[in-house]
């Protein structure tokens, strides 16, 4: 309960009364004031938790006791002076007797001290003998007594009291060697002497003030606690160590008489190192039940110092502050505060700030960790110094969250397998130290995520991330982490990783295929480094791969093949292929060699050589000739047809037809002196036939057929031979899976001498598809009611009306530098102008399926003038009545 007391000079009519107050008595006013336990005021506010003792003479239980404790209350020890008895009825009062009646009132381990007090008692004169100084008293900061009997330990009797003397008389006292004292402020406060049988209600307050001294007051209540008691202060002293004990006997030397007694917990000067433990009241020559007492209390109070602090955690980070203003500023106003913090419950204490430096009684206590507890205390500043801290207040940060996302990521990358990551820290950190960042990467754009770092264990900012893949494009993002979780991912960064050069290309291959020409062939690389392919490097060696010399710097184009002609004829090169992109060029592909092949004739050879001596002819072709295979009676002698090469006429025949080159040879030396025979066919018509050409069939006796077909003409291909007389007569039995443009055929014949007859026929041999005079159906798809077309026909004429760019299209198909769609669409053209006469039911777009390579190979030499018009629409018919192309 809180009031505001007005305290004044009592004016009061009751004859019992009349001059209990002298003319020193004055009227103060105090600030809101609280009622104890038996609703008596409390002048001072007391330590939040402070000690405090009350009287429990009300308890309802009645005993008396002499030299020893109040049964019911361990701290109310009155083993000190004489015995007594005490006595109370339970009802609140206690009667006191004896003459030297002295009650402490302490810790009963005598461990735990007093500090500053306000001590309350109600008394009452009621029998005694006493001489003037005896009466009500009450001793603060004293270990009178408790340690040893009072002559052992004289620095531990040392005390401060005030009293209110039998002779009316009221003083301070400080005794600074038992039982030597000396008093002060001595005054006249009950003329006649102080009354018996009235209840007076006493009060000491002694407290510290900030600049060490020590200040004494001594109040009294004439009203029995009306209302809380009128309380007027009538006695004050401040203790500076020069005014109060001066001329005292030492208790020991050394010890000044007049020191202030604070409330330091190290007493200066006690022979037990023990604080001040007792609070505790005297008087003497007091009569059977002489002395009352009741409503007695001691509280541990803030004088000088900062009262009612609290603290309340508002945020993660921060607890605010908040106390009242010392009830005695010491004379001097308030400039500031100090404010001191402890996190582990008081033991030790930091200085969060040493002076306010303003009197607002209010402080944010912020950038602290989360889920912490904080304790505080205050202490007041004025001119003179610092105060006693106040009450201790604690509180508990909030818990902590997980931080808010960090911002700004960026990514830039620095080389072809570095990215470097920058980010700023979280706004919040939610109350605990970021300790780590989690990043994830993508490289899908964020679809999908891997963790690349779980937690960096750092609060650095920044990241590289290695081992990248080139030309490959990663997204990122980062998570904070603290003791309480991981935030939501950053905002994204994106950036790619440089582009470099390409993988080396693979599977060089080099093939002779005249005295004057190899041709080149390669995979395009794996690895195109990020960027498209625009050429390759072409090198050659002619000393097998020591010293190198580059024939093409970039081709410009994609293909991957490439003819080296001009060369010279029965020479091996040695070849390597580089790729080349936008970044640079890659390292070589393998090395691959071929020689060159020796020029042949187009007439039989002139080449002799020497038998013992004798010079004879090379190995004879008697005959030659190319027919439908025979029977297999037909097989056994080899000829069964009469059409034969070197009539002037082109032998055509058409895809999965078996077809018999049949050779009749001689030899001078007979048929077992003939040791090779080659068929070569499908030349490059651009060359000539003093090669070989690109399919051949190589028969050396006695070993399993050779068969070189490069471009997968040939299904099938065997050989058989007999002896008829001296001739040799050999069949190769072949028969065609594809078309193959008109071609020469080259025989040629060596002897175990390498002897050798070569035999030219120019375009001798021509494979058509094998086309069917049924219809074809002209739908993508079979249905019930299929329009059907008959077979494509051409005009028959040596040239058709055929535009030029269609022509170009045709090589630049072959060439891979327009699509197989866009090549179709000419062929569309072709249809819809009637160049082509392709009846169409219905129109339709032309589509492409896999085209083979040799209808390609007709559309190149088609555009270079090397077969006819004819000879191509060919070509367009078989990919129709195949099913290729389709109108649907």
């Amino acid at each position: 309960m809180h009031k505001t007391v007005i305290l004044a000079v009592a004016m009061v009519t009751s004859m019992a009364l009349v001059g209990f107050f002298n003319h020193n008595a004055y009227a103060i006013i105090l600030p809101d004031t609280t009622l104890d336990k038996f609703g008596i005021n409390e002048l001072y506010p007391t330590i939040s938790g402070g000690k405090e003792w009350f009287s429990v003479w009300d308890d309802g239980i009645a005993r008396s006791f002499g030299a020893t404790t109040d049964p019911q209350d361990p701290w109310f020890d009155a083993d000190h002076g004489s015995s007594g008895p005490y006595r109370t009825d339970g009802a609140g009062i206690l009667k006191i007797s004896g003459s030297i009646p002295r009650m402490y009132v302490h810790d009963p381990l005598l461990q735990d001290q007093w500090r500053d007090v306000e001590v309350t008692m109600y008394f009452m004169r009621v029998s005694d003998t006493s001489p003037a100084f005896a009466g009500m008293e009450a001793v603060a900061r004293s270990n009178h007594g408790t340690t040893a009997p009072e002559l052992d330990n004289l620095c531990d009797t040392r005390g401060i009291d005030g009293r209110m003397r039998v002779d009316g008389h009221i003083d301070f006292e400080k005794e600074t060697s038992h039982p030597h004292s000396v008093p002060v402020l001595n005054k006249i406060q009950y003329p006649a002497g102080l009354p018996f049988n009235v209840w007076i209600g006493y009060k000491l307050v002694v407290y510290d003030l900030p600049d060490g001294n020590v200040k004494l007051q001594l109040w009294i209540d004439t009203t029995d606690g009306l209302n809380g008691g009128t309380w007027v202060k009538i006695n004050e002293l401040v203790d500076t160590g020069t005014n109060f004990g001066v001329g005292g006997v030492p208790c020991a030397p050394g010890i000044d008489p007049a020191m202030k007694l604070t409330n330091a917990p190290d007493r200066l000067g006690s022979e037990s190192h023990k604080p001040n433990i007792s609070v505790y009241f005297r008087s003497d020559n007091v009569g059977p039940d002489g002395l009352w007492y009741k409503k007695g209390s001691i509280r541990e109070i803030a004088g000088a110092s900062p009262t009612g602090l609290t603290a309340t955690a508002i945020l993660r980070s921060q607890i605010n502050l908040s106390w009242a203003a010392p009830v005695d500023n010491g004379g001097s106003a308030i400039t500031g505060y100090k404010i001191e913090n402890s996190t582990d419950g008081g033991t030790t204490w930091s200085t969060i700030v040493s002076n306010t430096g303003s009197t607002a009684t209010t402080y944010s206590s912020t950038g602290l960790a989360a889920s912490t507890t904080h304790t505080y205390r205050v202490s007041a500043i004025n001119s003179v110094g610092t105060s006693p801290s106040s009450n201790t207040a604690s509180a508990t940060t909030i818990a902590a969250t997980a931080p808010s996302p960090p911002t700004g990521l960026t990514a830039t990358a620095v080389s072809s397998s570095q990215i470097n990551l920058s980010w700023t820290v979280p706004s919040d950190n939610g109350g605990s130290a970021i300790t780590g960042y989690k990043i994830e990467n993508s490289t899908d754009g964020g679809t999908t995520w891997s963790t690349i770092v779980s937690n960096t264990g750092s609060t650095g900012t920044t990241y590289s991330n290695t081992g990248l893949v080139h030309s490959t494009t990663y997204t990122y993002r980062v998570s904070a982490i603290n003791s309480a979780g991981t935030s939501s991912p950053s905002d994204t960064a994106s950036d790619k990783t440089f582009d470099v050069v390409p993988t080396a290309p693979t599977g060089l291959t080099a093939t002779a295929v005249s005295s004057s020409q190899i041709n080149l062939s390669w995979a395009a690389p794996v690895d195109d480094g990020g960027l498209p392919i625009t050429g390759y490097m072409i090198e050659r060696s002619t000393d097998g791969d020591s010293s190198w010399s580059t024939i093409v710097s970039n081709t410009t184009t994609t293909s991957t093949a490439y003819s080296n002609s001009g060369l010279v004829s029965a020479t091996q090169y040695t070849y390597r292929v580089s790729a080349i992109n936008s970044v640079g060029t890659s390292s070589p592909s393998n090395n691959d060699s071929a020689a060159t092949l020796t020029p042949v004739s187009s007439v039989s050879s002139t080449f002799t050589h020497s038998s013992e001596n004798n010079y004879v002819s090379p190995p004879s072709i008697s005959s030659a000739a190319l027919v439908p295979q025979a029977s297999s009676s037909q097989q056994t002698t080899g000829f069964g047809g009469t059409l034969s090469l070197g009539s002037g006429i082109s032998q055509v025949f058409k895809t999965g037809e078996p077809i018999q080159l049949t050779l009749k040879l001689g030899d001078v030396n007979g048929p077992s002196f003939i040791q090779h025979i080659g068929f070569h066919t499908n030349f490059d018509p651009s060359q000539g036939s003093d090669q070989n050409g690109k399919t051949y069939l190589l028969y050396e006796r006695g070993q399993p057929l050779d068969i070189s077909d490069p471009e997968h003409f040939l299904s099938n291909a065997n050989v058989i031979e007999s002896q008829n007389g001296n001739n040799l007569e050999v069949v190769f039995n072949v028969t065609f899976a594809k078309p193959m443009p008109r071609s020469d055929v080259v025989v040629r014949v060596w002897d175990q001498y390498k002897a050798s007859s070569n035999k030219v026929y120019n375009n001798a041999l021509e494979i058509i598809p094998a086309l069917t005079n049924s219809s074809l159906q002209i739908l993508s798809e079979p249905a019930e009611n299929t329009s059907q077309v008959p077979n494509l026909q051409t005009q028959q004429t040596s040239s058709l009306n055929i535009p030029d760019w269609i022509r170009n299209d045709a090589g630049s198909w072959y060439n891979g530098k327009i699509t197989d769609s866009d090549f179709v669409n000419a062929i569309q053209y072709l249809a819809q102008q009637g160049i082509m006469k392709i009846p169409l039911t219905e129109q339709g777009a032309l589509t492409s399926q896999h085209i083979p390579s040799w209808v390609r190979n007709n559309a190149n030499w088609w555009s270079h003038d090397q077969i006819s018009d004819s000879d191509f629409v060919n070509g367009m018919q078989y990919l129709i009545e195949n099913g290729i192309i389709r109108l649907a």
